[in-house]
């Protein structure tokens, strides 16, 4: 399973699935959001809440959190890099939030897309 982790404050998903429900199919449930091109239907990028990955966290990185209000820690896992790209640009324009690889690679989320338009070829699970 492919995935990253983001961590953005709660109230700003909201806005964030409005903009996306725009552009393409979004399904939000409980605890996740599901969203696919309108178009291809083997492409995926699912957000799913996890609360207790905060614990997963080294105390600097809470720390950081601590800058935003109501933290939600959240797997991204995707099926397709290229739409992950799409939909994460969307997502760290129009909202605070951190991105962590899994690989020991935590940035602020325009900080993270800054470094992989950068090198469009970066692959993060190399970047220890």
């Amino acid at each position: 399973m492919k995935y990253i982790i983001i961590v953005h404050e709660k109230k700003e998903i909201t806005e964030v699935v409005k903009i996306i429900d725009g552009n393409f199919k979004v399904q939000k449930f409980q605890q996740s959001i599901y969203v696919q091109p309108k178009t291809k239907e083997d492409c995926y990028v699912l957000i799913e809440y996890c609360q207790e990955l905060k614990d997963d966290f080294e105390e600097e990185d809470i720390l950081i959190f601590s800058k935003l209000n109501s933290p939600m820690y959240g797997f991204v896992k995707y099926s397709d890099l290229s739409f992950l790209k799409i939909v994460l640009k969307i997502i760290v324009q129009h909202i605070n939030c951190y991105i962590d690889n899994d690989y020991n690679t935590l940035l602020g989320g325009i900080n993270f897309m800054k470094k992989w338009d950068k090198n469009p070829s970066w692959n993060w699970a190399l970047d220890l």
